[in-house]
């Protein structure tokens, strides 16, 4: 079973090389500090990538591919993001759910790092894509990067790589 250090390294290392070097950097910001971590997520996830302070600026110092790696797969390990299949972040209550997700995931993995990833079903883990999709849209990469991360990181949580 992989854990949440080798497949953020192995996601990072396939979408965004130049950031590879800063993996530590972002993880150990986002185990060892409850602000950082609650910043980065809420940045992350109100789409605010570029101009929230995410521990240590994701876009200027290019670690958004990393932040959104790690804070899916610490979602996905502390079983913040069960059930996305059935939670979606539309309609008049989108504020509300948004501001309820970044409440949970600020959770952090009881091992960090070493955590292991849990399995998922490919529906859940397309939900999850689906998500990932949506975060780096409204953090400003690219279709072609986002589309390419929400495929790596389905694979993972269904172990298919």
């Amino acid at each position: 079973m992989s854990t949440i250090a080798a497949a953020v390294q192995d996601i990072v290392a396939d979408i965004a090389p130049e950031e590879v070097d800063l993996i530590p950097t972002v993880t150990r910001g986002f185990y060892d500090s409850a602000a950082s971590r609650r910043a980065t997520v809420q940045g992350v996830l109100l789409g605010k990538g570029h101009d929230a302070a995410l521990g240590f600026g994701a876009i200027e110092t290019g670690q958004l591919v990393a932040s959104i790696t790690l804070i899916v797969f610490n979602g996905v390990a502390t079983n913040m993001l069960s059930g996305m299949t059935e939670r979606k972040l539309t309609g008049l209550g989108r504020w509300a759910a948004r501001r309820r997700l970044a409440r949970q995931l600020t959770t952090a993995a009881p091992q960090a790092e070493a955590a292991p990833l849990p399995k998922l079903t490919p529906t859940e883990a397309d939900a999850i894509a689906g998500l990932v999709k949506h975060l780096a849209r409204t953090n400003g990469l690219s279709d072609d990067v986002g589309t390419r991360l929400a495929i790596n990181l389905a694979a993972k949580l269904i172990g298919a790589s």
